[in-house]
């Protein structure tokens, strides 16, 4: 199993609710409606999400999917995976 780390950050000057998405691992819903600039209270501010008991056999999918209705396209901007 493995820890995995995202760190997102907001890059533009965006309102709550332009920029919404799911994070999917392994095929699962890890997180729901993120909004980065909404959690984070502004732009060009970083939050991290770890999530913990990743089981991995050949390979780690990671899939970042827009919500209905978002005007703009999901963002990562780095990735940590560390074997548990």
């Amino acid at each position: 199993t493995y820890s995995v780390r995202l760190i997102f950050a907001e890059p533009d000057d965006v309102t709550p609710g332009q920029r919404v998405f799911d994070v999917r691992l392994q095929g699962e819903v890890a997180i729901s409606g993120l909004d980065v600039r909404q959690a984070t209270g502004g732009s060009r501010r970083a939050m991290e999400k770890r999530l913990t008991g990743i089981l991995v056999r050949d390979e780690l999918r990671l899939e970042l999917i827009p919500a209905e209705g978002s005007a703009l396209p999901p963002i990562l901007n780095g990735i940590e995976i560390i074997a548990e």
